[in-house]
């Protein structure tokens, strides 16, 4: 596996992030500093955004992992906001 897309930052309260990954990942994981803050979804969808059908993330720990193939991400912060880190991986 080969890292394809990092990505790290600070949501502010109440703000909702689409990040598509530009090339389909074989895995993924997230992780946020308090899954009570943050929710995480994931879509394979073509094209990432408000529209497209998305799974939520169970984090354990506040942190997942999942299989692809998984094109984009949905962060959601509630009122308090939050920090995450995702990670997507392609196989060589």
């Amino acid at each position: 596996m080969r890292p394809v897309y990092r990505l790290a930052g600070t949501l502010a309260a109440s703000e909702t992030r689409y990040i598509a990954l530009g090339l389909a990942a074989a895995s993924v994981s997230a992780i946020v500093d308090n899954s009570t803050n943050v929710t995480v979804s994931i879509t394979n969808s073509d094209t990432v955004g408000a529209s497209s059908l998305w799974s939520v993330l169970t984090l354990t720990s506040s942190g997942a992992s999942m299989a692809g193939p998984i094109t984009g991400f949905k962060l959601v912060a509630n009122a308090s906001g939050g920090s995450f880190s995702i990670l997507a991986t392609h196989k060589l």
